[in-house]
């Protein structure tokens, strides 16, 4: 799973070991995480001294785009609830089991 900003991630090791923070940024070279941790503070934390969530953080352009492609390729202009959870669960497995919704309906 990719590490993207504003998911909740852990760090893994050091002196802020176990501790939990937000992602405000991200740099790629060194690759690294600018962190606020839960007490308010900040941190940079390389890529491999975090663990990501165990769930994943879907963001407003991502479901643009879900959307956007599920209106693209039905050929019609409205989607039902159930098209909407077939297509977030195509990009996100699991999801529709989350909410309750049968496992072959979504499919």
């Amino acid at each position: 799973m990719t590490i993207q900003t504003g998911d909740k991630v852990t760090i893994k090791r050091g002196k802020l070991n176990g501790q939990a923070g937000e992602v405000i940024a991200f740099q790629e070279d060194p690759a690294a995480y600018v962190l606020k941790l839960e007490d308010g503070t900040f941190s940079v934390q390389n890529a491999g001294n975090v663990k990501a969530p165990t769930e994943a953080t879907i963001t407003q352009g991502e479901l643009a785009a879900i959307l956007s492609s599920a209106v693209t390729t039905g050929g019609d202009d409205t989607l039902s609830v159930r098209d909407v959870i077939h297509y977030i669960d195509a990009k996100f497995p699991g999801f529709a089991s989350r909410i309750s919704y049968p496992a072959d309906a979504a499919e």
